[in-house]
């Protein structure tokens, strides 16, 4: 968002701010005025003709009658700012204009009749309206300085023509006064909006703080589900390593003796997971890219991992693609492990497919599928980020995330497709590139 379209923001929700703060002083006011119009009425009733005073009666009735209704009708359906700016405010401008001209008008229909004594409170009250109008009246309404120039001005031209003794000092009083309450609307104005902003200040610290909060706790929790995890997984190998080689010396069955020897190799690879998870995290694994075959590439890693596919009762397919990608081959081992591992170790099904296909232009995705019982819906949105897991899954949850960080280094992305529904479908995509002469295609 720009600075301007910040600060237009935060200026409408300033004056809608303003206008429901009002609403108070405003019953206030409206009690008031129909007191003050009630007053002048019966006041004026021997010197002013009936039909005259009637008129401007019924003008004064039919606004503090809109008034009224409007501040029930804001009062019970509490309105937005949108609608307060759209709706409210050009009406309390309408009606607001429409009784100060009425009271204007005053000036000339009720001062040339009344006594002395009478002329004297009328102004006095005039003078009382403009300070109760600034008090209350808001800038969405954007009519205090023109009731201000409108009333007074009316005021001073009677005063200065009225041909007292007294006309022309008046004048220039009341001039002075109301040249007074356009500075003190001003200033009054600048505190509002002073209050106003730090109000909005405060209420955005607050929201950050609170978002900053969060993001430490769901920091602080997933780290202690790490531990918990690290601490629970390289205690099982370990422990099985222990039952083994009590056994071996026991029995001296060269079985035991393998079984030690597996379950060390799982403690390495657990170590290794978390080594590489961290060096990711501080940003310290650098990618060397280069142009690899893909076939051979995936013909290599399954090569590997077929031990693991036989032990798993599940079937390796690697369909050819004829592509090549630019990669660093030892990152993309492992990330490939990655994805292959976690198919042969979770899915339950009985094949897993890795290829590779051309994506969108200049771009070719490694696919690794299988056919087991797939990822749940509600578990997919949340499976790259840190220490998350899928239902029922062991291990750190550092392994897709760490496959994320991997693809990012060599300037791909990696995801999982949710249209595949006969299992899993995950995915890494990195940049195409011309199919070398020999290149390098496993990493040592």
């Amino acid at each position: 968002m720009s600075g301007g379209v910040g600060r237009e923001a935060a200026s409408s929700r300033i004056l809608a701010t303003e206008m429901r703060n009002e609403t108070p002083g405003s019953l206030i006011g409206l009690l008031g005025l129909s007191a003050v119009t009630t007053y002048i009425h019966f006041a004026f009733r021997p010197y002013v003709d009936r039909f005259t005073l009637d008129l401007w009666t019924f003008a004064m009735a039919g606004f503090l009658t809109v008034w009224l209704l409007a501040l029930i009708i804001v009062w019970r359906r509490r309105p937005s700012d949108e609608e307060m700016l759209l709706v409210w405010a050009p009406g309390g401008k309408i009606t607001t204009t429409f009784c100060n001209i009425a009271v204007a008008a005053s000036v000339w229909l009720l001062l040339p009749h009344a006594p002395d004594g009478l002329r004297l409170l009328m102004i006095v009250l005039y003078l009382c309206y403009q300070i109760v109008q600034l008090s209350i009246a808001t800038e969405g309404t954007q009519v205090a300085s023109s009731a201000v120039i409108m009333v007074m001005g009316s005021l001073v031209v009677w005063v200065a023509t009225s041909g007292e003794p007294w006309s022309i000092p008046l004048a220039l009083f009341l001039t002075m006064i109301g040249a007074m309450l356009l500075g003190v609307r001003r200033l009054i104005r600048a505190n509002v909006v002073a209050a106003e902003m730090a109000k909005l200040r405060s209420e955005e610290s607050e929201v950050r703080t609170r978002e900053a909060l969060a993001v430490v706790a769901a920091e602080r929790d997933a780290r202690t589900r790490f531990i918990r995890a690290a601490s629970h997984d390289l205690a099982q190998p370990l422990q099985a390593a222990r039952l083994f080689f009590d056994r071996y010396r026991e029995t001296g069955d060269e079985r035991q003796a393998a079984g030690v020897t597996r379950a060390f190799a799982s403690t390495s690879a657990l170590l290794d997971a978390m080594l590489t998870h961290l060096k990711l995290e501080a940003g310290a694994v650098s990618a060397d890219p280069q142009p690899l075959d893909a076939d051979l590439f995936i013909a290599a890693l399954a090569f590997d991992q077929s031990p693991a596919a036989g032990e798993a009762g599940m079937h390796l397919r690697t369909p050819r693609s004829r592509l090549a990608v630019t990669a660093d081959p030892h990152l993309l081992k492992r990330a490939l492990d990655n994805l292959v591992a976690n198919a042969l170790r979770h899915s339950k099904g009985e094949s897993v497919l890795v290829t590779a296909r051309r994506a969108r232009e200049g771009r070719v995705r490694f696919w690794v599928l299988d056919d087991g019982e797939g990822v749940e819906a509600g578990v997919a949105p949340r499976l790259f980020e840190d220490f998350a897991q899928g239902s029922g899954s062991s291990g750190f949850g550092i392994g897709l995330a760490s496959v994320a960080k991997l693809a990012a280094a060599m300037g791909g992305s990696a995801g999982h497709d949710p249209r595949w529904r006969s299992g899993s479908a995950f995915w890494i995509e990195l940049p195409a590139a011309e199919m070398p002469a020999g290149a390098l295609s496993v990493a040592a």
